[in-house]
């Protein structure tokens, strides 16, 4: 087949000493007068020839200009605009990212908790909201050397925020040493947890049950742990508990007296306890209850009277 010699266009046959014109580029050829064997063809003469490059899309200079003027006329638009509608801004260290405060939730309470009289309101806007810091001074001794016995007067003072009527129903202890100390400055799984119970609350949930489905905070607890006290507000599924026993406690037994007691009753030598007093309702009276690693004890020691 022959080709066009200037853009390699197939050519329409010819006779031999035929001159032929490119369809494409108008490049006149002639064909050799004989051809025994393939040979390139000659170009005669061209009409109107220029050179041919291989095809490539071609953009007119004007249509690369114009939107480059027009991106720049808007841009110039858009700056004028917002300078005359700027307002004056202030500094201020809060990121504008910043979440909404979220009782409970890591990282969003003031530093160093709420108040307790701040309870009420943080009850009522969260509902079931988790554990949150309080700010609560009156603690009695140090984290490090945590006074369990010693401060219950002051966890029954913050509960009383709750519900003026809030009850000691438990008291759990995790990680008392065996002279009855505990060390609650930032060790995980030591702490003290004082529970509560509300009985207006309790009877008030009863009541509230046959015209509605809402559920009441019936659950108040406070934990000492970590360096820090914080409390719990729930709705628990279960009913708590009512039979609480004389209020309040009279924890007139040493802690350290009510362990050695426990020891002398199967309870085996560890380096730390996990502890719960409860109203005995049995017995009516308030008991301690200790276990260790694989270890219980077969007494329960009364909590005023230390008798197992």
């Amino acid at each position: 087949m022959l080709t066009c010699p200037n853009c390699n266009a197939p050519l329409h046959q010819g006779a031999p000493g035929a001159t032929i014109e490119c369809r494409f580029c108008h490049v006149q050829t002639r064909i050799p007068p004989q051809m025994p064997l393939p040979m390139p063809p000659q170009v005669v003469f061209q009409v109107g020839h220029r050179p041919v490059t291989p095809v490539r899309p071609t953009v007119s200079p004007a249509l690369i200009l114009v939107p480059m003027f027009i991106a720049v006329g808007i841009g110039f638009a858009v700056a004028i605009f917002g300078t005359l509608r700027a307002k004056p801004t202030t500094t201020s260290k809060t990121s504008p990212f910043n979440m909404p405060t979220i009782p409970g939730m890591p990282g969003t309470q003031p530093k160093g908790g709420i108040k307790p009289t701040e309870i009420p309101a943080s009850i009522e806007k969260g509902g079931d909201f988790g554990w949150v810091d309080l700010d609560a001074p009156g603690m009695k001794g140090t984290f490090a050397n945590f006074d369990v016995i010693g401060n219950v007067p002051w966890a029954v003072s913050i509960a009383k925020y709750w519900s003026s009527d809030a009850e000691l129903e438990s008291l759990y202890l995790t990680g008392v040493r065996p002279d009855g100390t505990m060390d609650l400055s930032g060790q995980d799984n030591r702490d003290a947890d004082y529970r509560f119970v509300s009985k207006s609350l309790v009877a008030a949930q009863e009541k509230l049950k046959e015209v509605s489905e809402k559920k009441l905070v019936l659950e108040f607890r406070i934990m000492v742990s970590k360096g820090k006290a914080t409390f719990l507000a729930n709705k628990p599924l279960i009913q708590s508990r009512i039979d609480v026993g004389p209020q309040p406690p009279v924890f007139s037994c040493p802690l350290a007296k009510a362990l050695e007691i426990a020891k002398s009753a199967n309870l085996a030598p560890r380096p730390t306890y996990t502890g719960m007093a409860r109203w005995n309702s049995y017995r009516k009276t308030w008991s301690w209850y200790f276990s260790g690693d694989g270890t219980s004890s077969n007494k329960q020691p009364s909590i005023d009277t230390c008798k197992g």
